[in-house]
């Protein structure tokens, strides 16, 4: 069984579609949000680091929106206007 396999993976329904996201480990949480590079989602931008911040965190690896498993979002002005507080 791979290391991602053993995360357990969850989605949330916001109006402006699904988020998926993993967590692993107890404790204080560590939010780990990936780059934008091709391919990027977020275990695959922290795999190497998970285990470790888990030993003593619980530690919430997200996918943004239209990266790995959430879903696509229309971002015309980018994603970080959709983040942003209103």
């Amino acid at each position: 069984m791979s290391d991602q396999a053993m995360l357990s993976s969850k989605f949330v329904n916001g109006q402006k579609g699904c988020i998926h996201f993993q967590e692993v480990g107890r404790g204080d949480p560590v939010v780990l949000i990936h780059g934008g590079g091709a391919g990027a989602f977020g275990y695959s931008n922290y795999r190497k680091n998970i285990g470790p911040l888990s030993e003593r965190n619980r530690v919430i690896v997200m996918d943004l929106p239209g990266f790995g498993k959430s879903a696509p979002r229309p971002a015309p002005d980018g994603i970080f206007k959709l983040i942003q507080p209103r």
